[in-house]
Order: structure tokens, then C-alpha cells, then sequence
């Protein structure tokens, strides 16, 4: 059997998850955008939730660095067409993709 427990991973250094505006700047906000696509570079990949990865031909979800509160934390959306800024709770298992830190 697999161990499903979560692993604490830091930034490299020099890195850092983006915020939410870097998000919002990048997708266009909740409404979506796509823009920014060739300067991303999106995958589908899908999400763990409950141990099952779900959606892996047609979404991506990477986290951002910040919270909207105790239990929700801002995301990075890909439905294979637009990038969107979205809120969800944070026992979703979504990739990480860091950027320089200024």
C-alpha cells in the first residue's frame, strides 16, 4: 500500500509559490483568461483528492501562496483553454510550480 501522507516541501532557494495578485495578473482573475498561456505553459494534469487522481486529460490546478482563510487557499486553474484564479480548500492534492522570488 502506498503512503498517502502529506510531505512538507520547501521552496528552492530564490523561489517562491506566487500570491494571489501574481495569480490574478497571470490569469486574469476569476473570470479567466487566455492570454498568458504561451508564457505559462499549462499541462493537464489533474488533482488527488481522497487519494484518486481525477481530471488528468482536462485540468491543471497549481497552489498559490495565499490563504483566504484558515482552510482555503487560492489556486491557479487550467480547463485546457483558459487559466483562471480560484479559491478551494486545501486538502486537494494540487502541483506546485514556484517562481523567482523578486
Amino acid at each position: 500500500m502506498q503512503d498517502m501522507t502529506a510531505k512538507v516541501v520547501t521552496n528552492p532557494k530564490g523561489w517562491t509559490l506566487p500570491s494571489k495578485d501574481q495569480i490574478d495578473s497571470l490569469s486574469g482573475g476569476e473570470s479567466g483568461s487566455s492570454i498568458y498561456l504561451s508564457n505559462f505553459l499549462p499541462v493537464l494534469g489533474g488533482y488527488y483528492n481522497n487519494g484518486t487522481l481525477n481530471g488528468e486529460s482536462n485540468i491543471g490546478f497549481w497552489w498559490g501562496a495565499t490563504m483566504y482563510d484558515g482552510a482555503v487557499r487560492y489556486s491557479l486553474d487550467y480547463n485546457g483553454s483558459n487559466l483562471y484564479t480560484y479559491s478551494i480548500t486545501r486538502h486537494r492534492g494540487y502541483y506546485i510550480r514556484c517562481i523567482q522570488a523578486s
